[in-house]
């Protein structure tokens, strides 16, 4: 390139940024980026000062953003052409920018932490020649792994591209350095008991681990070993408790260890993958020195390999003079290796390990050292489980031996070689199997619970666990249970409890009950005295509301539904049963996250529900013509509670407002004297939750109870309030644009519910009023656009005065959603998403309203292009779908409007946002044609 086109570039993007963007997106892709690269190098533009800092995020405080130097790319594609066909003078300018970058401090003597930045001139340095990468370059990956900005992006680049390159180059010497720094770690928080860690992010250590391990054994497996037994030993010297069988409980890869991709594990591996892979005899040097080590990390490697490579190796165990089987973390090993190689075992070598055996000293807890007869126990389990080893030998002392430990102590030994043993379980221990508990008869299973006696240690099996083993045995053969059932009167209400869940488990998964036998039971048991003097006040769980709560979900199941329910001749005892629970239940009303999962898990509430499917049940049955269909006991019960001082609990106020709709169709006339009643408006302890509950399990909005409660002023007290119940405040707004849109609400009448929800204050209501039509999308009929686009000009007027107020940008990009309804862009719907596209950015829907824009461009090219100009100039600058964008600036140009296509693609381009360069190109050019 001749010197004046240089200069003429350079003077071209001098002070101009988009140019000097744009020249550098050229220089990335081209196939020749030389010729420039020194003239670059000399007027400053690789001046490491300009490698951008992390720039704190206005209004977030210890957020940052990390700008891209404009430059990099152009260095990558350089370095990657010279690598391609290397000559020494491109070679010696990368190395000297490099250099120039990575030796670079401010005037506080700091480097420029960009993780960019480090990035690329990682992926640079190793698209140099081999002999030209120095050791300051690879110390720089050092440095960039310890960023404060973590180091996944490195860490990706070194396991993907670094490291096979070196490997297909077989650069032994740079893979060596390299390791020496993959290989190293950092400490994390003291206080965590895994803290160390690779320098390389886990997921990428543990992937160069999965890929490359076998390739770094063949070409540097020595020396690579060296330094990962160097680290292991470096963190055993800062602390001996790293490395331990908890964490790494076998040498081999084994399921009970836990996380075996754990930095630990993972160097552990790799030396053992080592010493496997190689001769014997070039390794036992090492094996020898690694067995006398202190850490028993090393002890149990050298057993491993020695039990691997038993028969070159073995002479390095018999050569130990002290007893192995006293280092406690070696055991498994140990035992594997004696297990392993038992049968080649002179019968000097089986006296000795069973001397080593009888010598060693066991543990023993305190409680038990000073009991003769329980240690005798204890070590005789520990000394057959050694012996047992060597049970192949079928050495007559062995086995005399055995026999002997076992009399003493005729324990199965479970996990023979390990110190502990890892089960994943959830709950509590059950002293007894389902399948055993089964095979007893009923007499026998409630003596078997009225016997067992649990023990005050967390280990041991208790009398939750053994509820639990109950529950899942009735479940699984609830008509065992039910024939003998009345037995279970005598058992305690943890079990009673356990005992009717499983019913209840039963019939969920469509097993039939003996519906007669249990509701006797259910009544002699709440009939009994006993049942509600039991004292509670003191305990953790209250078992007797855990009954009274599984009673209540037996009678919902077996009236809510025809096709499962019990015999119509069961409906008295069902109907005496719920008056005398909620005659003596407490409430025990616990307020959770919500009140409606609060009430559907008390007592009462599920006791006042049985009662309405009760009735439902008992209607559907005897009284389906009656114009009052439900029963007079359950009737007088809620009269008599619609006064607050007889039933003050919040149960029944959510209850009724839940099965609203089926109290009406229960009772007309009694809902409509009482609506007022049940829900008192003065008294928001009570309207509030009776609201709640009608309008969360409401899925239909009937027309007569709208009116109803609109008539009374139900629902615009609903808009007035703020429900603590977030999916209520939808649900409200929902219902008035139901009957909008069935005609119930007039919107150009200012008292109706529709007028006040567009002119809510609550900006939750007005983000469900535009997401209720939203969510109409897929079905658009004319009736919905006829009523849509009048409802998008009274909310335009309405947003109109909030142009300045923040809390309602979101809301008002959000009615740009409405774009939907629309056959075009006419001047009304123009003015109104001009008017949404200025707050566009706060809508995570505008890759919709980008879509949409391309759907009407053919026909409004001018609108489209003031809409997209609108949202541009407002500082939103949009890149999803890039072919979206672009299909539309195309067309916009196609449709005689270039100027606003090039306004378009100005902004984009003053702003950094490169991807319409190209067809901004195109458009100049046709331009001049």
């Amino acid at each position: 390139m001749k010197e004046e086109k240089i200069n003429r570039i350079i003077q071209l993007i001098k002070s101009d940024l988009p140019q000097e963007n744009h020249l550098f997106k050229i220089l990335s892709k081209t196939d020749n980026p030389f010729p420039l690269l020194k003239p670059l190098k000399d007027v400053g533009y690789f001046d490491p000062k300009k490698n951008p800092h992390p720039i704190e995020v206005e209004n977030q405080k210890g957020s940052y953003k990390i700008p891209q130097w404009n430059v990099l790319d152009y260095l990558v594609n350089a370095a990657k052409k010279n690598n391609s066909s290397p000559t020494d003078e491109i070679t010696e300018l990368l190395i000297n920018i490099i250099n120039d970058i990575i030796e670079y401090k401010t005037e506080t003597n700091e480097r420029i932490e960009n993780y960019i930045t480090d990035w690329e001139i990682a992926k640079i340095i190793f698209l140099l020649p081999a002999e030209f990468i120095q050791d300051k370059h690879i110390e720089f990956i050092r440095i960039a792994l310890n960023s404060k900005w973590g180091s996944d992006m490195i860490s990706h680049e070194i396991v993907n591209s670094i490291i096979p390159n070196v490997i297909k180059l077989n650069a032994k010497e740079i893979l060596i350095k390299l390791l020496n720094i993959v290989f190293d770690y950092k400490v994390l928080n003291n206080d965590r008991i895994d803290k160390y860690e690779s320098l390389v992010d886990n997921y990428s250590f543990n992937k160069l681990m999965r890929l490359h391990k076998s390739s770094i054994l063949k070409i540097c497996g020595n020396e690579a070993t060296e330094i990962v037994l160097k680290k292991i030993q470096q963190i055993c010297g800062d602390d001996e408790f790293q490395f331990n069988s908890i964490w790494i409980p076998t040498i081999e890869d084994h399921p009970q260890t836990s996380f075996p991709e754990k930095y630990e594990c993972q160097l552990v591996y790799f030396v053992r993958d080592f010493y496997q892979t190689s001769q014997p005899e070039d390794i036992s040097n090492d094996i020898s020195t690694l067995i006398h080590l202190e850490h028993p990390i090393f002890i149990r490697l050298a057993v491993h390999i020695i039990n691997y490579h038993y028969q070159i190796l073995n002479f390095i165990f018999w050569e130990l003079e002290n007893n192995p089987l006293e280092i406690v973390e070696a055991k498994h090993e140990l035992f594997e290796f004696f297990k392993n190689n038992c049968i080649f075992f002179s019968v000097k070598q089986i006296d000795r390990i069973i001397q080593m055996i009888e010598e060693k000293e066991y543990f023993l807890y305190d409680e038990f050292k000073n009991d003769k007869e329980k240690a005798d126990i204890i070590i005789a389990s520990l000394k057959k489980e050694w012996l047992s080893a060597l049970l192949k030998t079928n050495n007559e002392k062995i086995v005399s031996l055995f026999n002997k430990y076992n009399s003493i102590n005729p324990s199965k030994i479970e996990h023979p070689g390990f110190n502990s043993w890892s089960e994943s379980s959830w709950g509590y221990k059950s002293p007894i199997k389902d399948t055993d508990l089964l095979t007893k008869s009923i007499e026998e299973i409630v003596e078997y619970l009225n016997n067992f006696e649990e023990k005050d240690r967390w280990e041991e099996p208790s009398i939750d666990g053994l509820s639990e083993t109950l529950r899942i045995c009735v479940s699984e053969n609830p008509n065992k249970f039910s024939d003998g059932i009345s037995s279970f009167l005598a058992v305690k209400q943890i079990f009673q409890h356990s005992l009717l869940w499983g019913f209840s488990e039963a019939l969920k998964s469509e097993k039939t009950i003996d519906w007669q036998s249990i509701i006797k039971f259910i009544k002699e048991l709440i009939n009994a005295k006993s049942f509600w003097v039991e004292d509670y006040t003191e305990n953790l769980y209250n078992y007797r509301n855990w009954i009274i709560s599984q009673i209540a979900d037996l009678i919902n199941f077996g009236t809510s539904n025809d096709a499962h329910a019990f015999e119509p001749s069961l409906l008295p005892d069902a109907e005496y049963i719920l008056l005398l629970l909620i005659d003596n239940a407490e409430s025990n009303y616990n307020e959770m996250q919500d009140v409606i999962n609060s009430v559907l898990n008390s007592n009462k509430g599920k006791i006042y529900t049985a009662m309405i499917n009760y009735s439902l049940r008992y209607a559907r049955l005897f009284k389906k013509d009656d114009e009052n269909k439900w029963i007079n006991s359950i009737k007088e019960l809620f009269n008599k509670n619609l006064d607050k001082n007889i039933e003050p609990s919040i149960d029944f106020s959510v209850v009724v407002g839940e099965y609203l709709p089926n109290l009406y169709y229960l009772d007309k006339e009694w809902v409509t004297s009482n609506i007022n009643i049940l829900f008192p408006e003065d008294d928001n302890k009570y309207w509030e939750p009776a609201f709640t509950g009608y309008l969360y399990y409401t899925s239909s909005v009937y027309s007569h109870l709208y009116k109803l409660l609109s008539e009374n002023g139900h629902y615009l007290k609903a808009l007035q309030i703020d429900f603590k119940d977030e999916h209520a405040n939808e649900r409200v707004a929902q219902h008035i644009c139901v009957a909008y849109l069935e005609g119930w609400e007039d919107i150009d009448d200012t008292n109706s519910l529709i007028y006040e929800l567009i002119n809510s204050s609550n900006i939750k209501h007005l983000s469900a009023l535009i997401n209720f039509f939203w969510m109409q999308r897929d079905s658009i009929t004319e009736k919905i656009k006829n009523k849509v686009k009048p409802l998008w000009k009274q909310l335009f007027f309405r947003f109109k005065n909030e142009n300045e107020n923040k809390e309602y940008f979101k809301v008002i990009a959000e009615s740009s959603k409405f774009i939907y309804l629309a056959d075009e862009i006419d001047e009304d719907i123009f003015t109104w998403l001009k008017f949404a596209a200025r707050h566009i950015n706060n809508n995570f829907h505008y890759p919709f309203f980008i879509e949409q824009l391309l759907k009407h461009v053919d026909n409004t090219p001018k609108a489209v292009g003031d809409l997209f100009i609108e949202m541009l100039n407002n500082g939103f600058f949009p890149e999803y779908k890039i072919e979206y964008i672009i299909e539309i600036i195309s067309k916009i140009n196609i449709n005689n409007f270039g100027e606003l296509a090039v306004k378009i693609c100005n902004l984009y381009l003053l702003n950094g946002v490169e991807f319409v360069r190209p067809i901004y190109d195109i458009i100049i050019k046709e331009s001049k044609k």
